[in-house]
Parts: structure tokens; sequence; C-alpha cells
């Protein structure tokens, strides 16, 4: 009787342990951060601008229904790289941008942190929908506390861009 109840409560005591490690090793490791924006450093203590770096996670959403409705099965995944006025998409797995434009040539909208896409952005490689955070951006399900996280990291990216020459729409 008394190995009984022993196996009664241990089997849901370690099965309880196992799936809280699981899920704390799956939400700990693999996860991309990027840095967001970097200023670079004053000269001599003046202050000449909006210089600096940063990098971001991209989601840029596809076309159709599914991209219209922030599916992500036709979406692209990468980075965008912001450097010295210029800002560049890398999609992940690739060597070199898949394109690069000046901010001054880019219009950005923000579209909020719920919306399918929280930013759009115009310019010469066209309209690009998209979901921008410096944390790892979820490829299968949605979370809608870290879209809210995102929707502020997508602001401040934005930010960054106006403040790099690029404009509102």
């Amino acid at each position: 009787m008394i190995w009984f109840v022993l196996v009664a409560l241990l089997v849901p005591v370690t099965l309880a342990v196992v799936i809280g490690l699981t899920v704390f090793a799956i939400t700990r490791t693999g996860r991309a951060r990027q840095p967001g924006w970097q200023p670079a450093p004053p000269l001599h203590g003046s202050y000449a601008g909006p210089a600096g770096r940063g990098v971001w996670n991209a989601q840029v959403l596809g076309g159709g229904l599914i991209g219209a409705m922030g599916g992500t099965l036709n979406a692209r995944f990468g980075t965008f790289h912001l450097d010295e006025g210029t800002l560049a998409f890398v999609p992940d797995g690739a060597d070199a941008p898949d394109w690069t434009v000046p901010c001054p040539q880019l219009a950005v909208r923000f579209r909020g942190a719920m919306a399918p896409a929280a930013l759009t952005l115009t310019g010469p490689m066209g309209e690009v929908r998209c979901d921008v955070s410096v944390e790892h951006i979820n490829r299968v399900t949605r979370n809608s506390l870290k879209s809210l996280r995102e929707g502020r990291h997508a602001r401040a990216f934005a930010d960054a861009l106006v403040a790099n020459g690029a404009r509102w729409s």
C-alpha cells in the first residue's frame, strides 16, 4: 500500500519537473537575440548626429491572403542591419543582403503592435510589411505578450530609421 502512495505522488512530481526543465531549456537556448540600436560614442564630447549601428531580427511578410493575415508560411526571416544611414535586409542563411537602401529613400509607417505587420517600409525595394524584434521571432505560432514587446522593438527600430534620415508616412 505504501509503494502505491509513493508512486502515485512521485510520478506526477517527476513528470512536472521534467516538463518544467524541458520548457526552460527550450526557451533559453538557441534564441537569436540582437542588440538593436547601438549609438556610436561621442567624439571628444560632441554629438555628431545619429551615428551608430543596429541589428534587429526581421520577419518580412509575403503577399496574398496568408501574408495579409500575418501568416508565416510565405514570410522571409532574417535580420535588418542599420549602419551609417543605410538599411539592409539579410535573409537567414544568406551571405549578402537581399537589398540595401539609404534611409533618406525610406518611408516608415508604424501600424501598431498587434497588427499583422507592425511596420511598413516603402522605398526602392518596394513596400515591405514586416515585424522587427531584438528577440527571436516565432515562426510557427503567435504569442500575444511577445507581440506587445515586439511592437515596442519595432517602434524603436522605426525611430532609429527616422533618426537616420527616413521619413514617417
